[in-house]
């Protein structure tokens, strides 16, 4: 972070604080103390000084004339723009009560003027920040949907100089409601990228889709109230309030006739096949289960699902992943010993999310789909050959397929959620706007002017 030239050798000063020396040895002063930190060094002719957090200091080097030693019980002033910016650290989280409130308690950064935690639910949902202070290792969260599960990440900051600074982020930690909490209600994606069309829930609970009517995989049904939809190669699924399904378009393998008398709490549709979850945290599937994709394990219990091309990939509570169907790209076969916070299946890949906010994918990876950049995310969504992911800052990122465009977000847009299709993808905005890009042969990624979704809370840092 600095460098400092004295006679004949230089001193650096590392992001941890740590320094290192470099050039002539003859008195030693290349040579740091082990294990000290600094907020600022300097190197004169012969010598080098390290000036510590708490303004006392150390010196090495030639003492002929005792310059490196340094007067016992001396501090000197510490400039606040050369204290390091700690991280924040061991972040735990209450059940969730009954008043939909829960407790975090974390160690605060060092330094930091303040604290800012995101909570959402484990699709991305009801996403919000949250500010405490600086010095604070605790916050209430309040307005939580009581039954569901949530995840909460803190990340610490301050203004040094005018310029804004951000310490590492947290590790991923869950809270969860109690057993005797209320039902999960119904939730899920609010727009989705299809093959070739895209459909979205509008602020009135009605479904509206664009793009090319693929065996009226684009004509909803009129009249109806949905909380959530979801897409596969060319047919639809949307999820009422009362956790009932009803699909449309290409019906091939059952993939439009969801099991009568069933009430999910979320879905997600592959090519011919959806996958979705009941309120007792097991997995019912309908449509074409060739490969297996449709036929989950028995008596197995996940907190979230997601259907790829011929595959589906479930999430325990335990942060395990069980994936079942086609595996001829490895694709069903997750990395051992791995754990995440967030899944989501492609055609012939899968992408987890893990609790420090990065991203691990695998299966095939003919055009790049299973090398996700660096960095932290807080949401990911698969689509045909690439996958989206959504920054803490709401910007997004997309690896893969690129062919169409569809790896390459539009910039400085800031999105609450995303959704990857076959050859293109769509992110909501806080005010329920859409952006999509990709392809757009069919105007699939061509938004209907005006028009409005349902979607979560989520402001920029």
């Amino acid at each position: 972070t600095s460098i400092n030239s004295g006679g004949f050798h230089v001193c650096g000063l590392r992001a941890d604080g740590s320094a290192r020396c470099w050039g002539a040895g003859t008195h030693s002063q290349d040579r740091v103390p082990a294990g000290e930190t600094f907020v600022t060094i300097s190197s004169g002719g012969l010598q080098s000084c390290g000036l510590r957090q708490d303004g006392s200091a150390i010196c090495w080097g030639d003492n002929e004339h005792g310059q490196t030693e340094v007067p016992p019980g001396v501090t000197f002033g510490v400039d606040p723009a050369a204290l390091q910016l700690g991280n924040p650290s061991g972040l735990t989280a209450s059940p969730i009560g009954r008043s939909g409130e829960v407790v975090l308690r974390w160690t605060p950064a060092a330094n930091a003027e303040v604290h800012w935690i995101w909570s959402t639910q484990i699709d991305g949902t009801d996403g919000k920040w949250t500010e405490a202070a600086g010095h604070a290792g605790t916050a209430t969260i309040s307005d939580l949907q009581v039954g569901q599960t949530y995840w909460f990440i803190i990340i610490a900051g301050r203004i040094v100089d005018g310029v804004q600074q951000w310490s590492q982020w947290t590790q991923w930690t869950q809270a969860v409601a109690p057993g005797e909490a209320a039902s999960s209600p119904p939730h899920g994606p609010t727009i989705t990228a299809g093959s070739g069309f895209t459909c979205g829930v509008r602020t009135d609970g009605s479904v509206s889709c664009w793009g090319k009517d693929f065996f009226r995989g684009a004509m909803p049904p009129s009249g109806r109230t949905f909380v959530a939809v979801t897409s596969g190669d060319f047919y639809a699924c949307a999820l009422r309030n009362d956790g009932s399904v009803a699909c449309w378009g290409w019906h091939d393998g059952g993939a439009t006739s969801p099991p009568p008398g069933v009430a999910f709490t979320t879905i997600s549709s592959g090519s011919y096949h959806t996958c979705g979850l009941l309120d007792d945290a097991s997995v019912v599937c309908f449509g074409s289960s060739v490969f297996g994709q449709a036929t989950p394990p028995v008596g197995d219990r996940f907190t979230a699902v997601s259907s790829g091309g011929r595959h589906t990939c479930g999430l325990r509570d335990d942060g395990s992943v069980d994936c079942w169907g086609s595996n001829n790209s490895r694709q069903s076969t997750p990395p051992p010993g791995e754990t995440f916070a967030a899944i989501s299946s492609g055609q012939y890949h899968t992408c987890g999310l893990r609790n420090d906010g990065s991203v691990s994918c695998w299966g095939a990876n003919n055009v790049g789909q299973t090398v996700p950049p660096g960095g932290v995310f807080t949401a990911i969504h698969s689509g045909g050959y690439h996958t989206c992911g959504l920054r803490a800052d709401g910007s997004a990122a997309c690896w893969g397929a690129d062919n169409f465009g569809q790896a390459t977000p539009p910039a400085s847009e800031i999105f609450t959620s995303i959704n990857g299709g076959a050859g293109h993808a769509c992110g909501l905005r806080a005010d329920g706007s859409a952006v999509c890009w990709g392809h757009d042969e069919f105007g699939q990624s061509t938004v209907p002017v005006g028009a409005t979704f349902r979607t979560g809370s989520r402001a920029p840092m």
